[in-house]
């Protein structure tokens, strides 16, 4: 996160894509889920404000991946 916060400097953006965005009982094995409320907090803790989350329409999606991936922007703060 540091390094993030190195590399945008204040006004600037962010773009992130979550993958994947889903719920499973137990992760065993890569890819490991993405929790949005987690992310939302560890970014905003560090100075980014969430400016635009929205799940990716599935005809965008990667193969395999339909309803799996989530597109957020950030902005850095301060």
């Amino acid at each position: 996160m540091k390094q993030m916060q190195e590399l945008i400097k204040p006004g600037g953006h962010l773009i992130t894509l979550l993958f994947p965005v889903i719920e499973r009982e137990q992760e065993t094995t890569p890819p490991y889920q993405v929790h949005i409320p987690v992310m939302k907090a560890l970014l905003e803790k560090n100075k980014f404000q969430n400016i635009f989350l929205e799940q990716v329409p599935p005809e965008r999606n990667s193969p395999g991946r339909e309803g799996l991936e989530w597109i957020a922007v950030w902005k850095r703060l301060e």
